[in-house]
């Protein structure tokens, strides 16, 4: 005849053969806790604890820690990383296995190591940090210029947050022209790494209208800026085509995010304050170098002037010298030119005395009185034999007086050449 047990038979047994071989057994666990599962009714609290292989579950057991040893745990976890237990943590912790025949199999825990928390971040830091040198982005934003007024702000962050509030009431308090736009984030938790590389990707696509990245977050401990520490978070910061710059909180490491940002400040009301120092600096410059003009300007035109007067001096005294010695050389060209126009005048006028005496010497008058006479016909002066014929009356013209005669012969006779000519 078979035998049967009940369930509950089964179970009994099996947390028999469990605390036989475990009871009173307390060792430490190295556990990722996926969900905290805390109850505030109760106080107590049911973890979901995993061990992960190559990015896959490779062992899973459930979590108790009882309302007493949870304030405790939470009290000092707080006191030494800041922040409270939360989803996603690496955790050391000291446990016993547990058996009920409800709930089954569990780890129940008494202690957590919180300075393993913190080694973790620190491990997963250096790991980052390495990953970015190895591919060259470590110093890349911080080598991108920064304008010399960053008048267009693209503002990472959450607009309830205290930090994004105190940065703004620095930035809009000022006289300058600082124009912010706000790009929602999660700040912490599981979607702020995710969330704010969208932001920043989309504030990429738009580089052209901003002058200057800005992440703006309000205080936190070690852990809740563990998200700063991730490497695609810091990846997108580091190869942004835009100056970024860091106000992620009172922290005494500085996150991978604010390493390879372009500046990090501690808090955003200092960052603001960096922001509208560039105004302050670029104003006050801008005042300086007016006063230096004025007093350079000031200082050249009485420089000036003075070489104006003693150049005007110089001047004069040149210009006298000058006007001396071209009068003298004009007072010698006058003299020079009353001579040679009356040589000229005197060269003219003999010229003018021949001429006249050759005019008057040909002067038919005189000529006439050497013996000369002037024929006519019919008021013509006859200048050839040719010209006649017998039975003409022609007048004959003498120095003193007219004679009237007919041509009664006429004939032809050579000229010295051999040839005939009228007669």
């Amino acid at each position: 005849m078979r035998k049967v047990y009940t369930l509950l038979q089964v179970t009994e047994a099996v947390r028999r053969a469990i605390d036989d071989r475990v009871r009173g057994q307390w060792f430490w666990v190295k556990v990722e806790m996926v969900k905290l599962n805390h109850y505030p009714h109760s106080g107590h609290c049911y973890p979901d604890f995993v061990e992960r292989r190559d990015g896959r579950v490779a062992a899973q057991m459930r979590g108790m820690i009882w309302a007493r040893d949870y304030e405790k745990i939470a009290r000092e976890f707080h006191e030494v990383v800041g922040e409270p237990l939360r989803d996603g943590m690496e955790l050391l912790v000291e446990a016993g296995v547990r058996f009920h025949p409800v709930h089954g199999l569990s780890l129940q825990v008494r202690r957590v190591d919180p300075h393993y928390s913190l080694g973790g971040l620190l491990r997963r830091r250096r790991e980052t940090i390495q990953r970015l040198k190895a591919e060259g982005l470590f110093d890349q934003n911080r080598q991108r210029p920064f304008p010399l007024l960053p008048k267009v702000l693209a503002v990472v962050s959450v607009a309830t947050s205290k930090g994004y509030q105190d940065f703004r009431a620095v930035v809009d308090a000022s006289p300058f022209p600082v124009v912010h736009k706000l790009f929602p984030a999660f700040l912490q938790g599981e979607e702020a790494v995710p969330s704010i590389v969208r932001q920043l990707r989309r504030i990429a696509r738009h580089m052209d209208v901003f002058d200057a990245v800005l992440i703006v977050r309000g205080g936190g401990g070690e852990v809740g800026l563990s998200a700063y520490d991730a490497y695609p978070l810091a990846h997108a910061i580091a190869a942004h085509p835009l100056p970024v710059l860091t106000g992620i909180g009172h922290s005494t490491n500085q996150t991978v995010a604010e390493q390879v940002s372009w500046r990090s400040f501690i808090t955003p009301t200092d960052m603001a304050r960096f922001v509208v120092g560039r105004f302050e600096e670029a104003a006050a410059y801008a005042t300086d170098a007016a006063g230096r003009l004025h007093h350079s300007v000031a200082r050249i035109l009485r420089e000036e002037s003075v070489n104006l007067i003693r150049r005007g001096g110089r001047l004069r005294v040149i210009t006298s010298h000058r006007l001396g010695r071209e009068a003298q050389q004009v007072a010698d060209w006058k003299r020079r030119m009353r001579l040679a126009a009356a040589r000229r005048m005197e060269k003219a006028r003999q010229h003018l005395y021949g001429m006249e005496r050759a005019i008057h010497a040909l002067s038919p008058r005189n000529v006439l009185k050497r013996g000369y006479a002037l024929v006519e016909l019919n008021g013509k002066i006859v200048t050839s034999a040719a010209m006649l014929r017998e039975g003409m009356v022609i007048r004959t013209i003498f120095s003193d007086g007219r004679a009237e005669s007919i041509v009664l012969q006429t004939q032809k006779e050579e000229d010295h050449d051999g040839r005939e000519t009228d007669v």
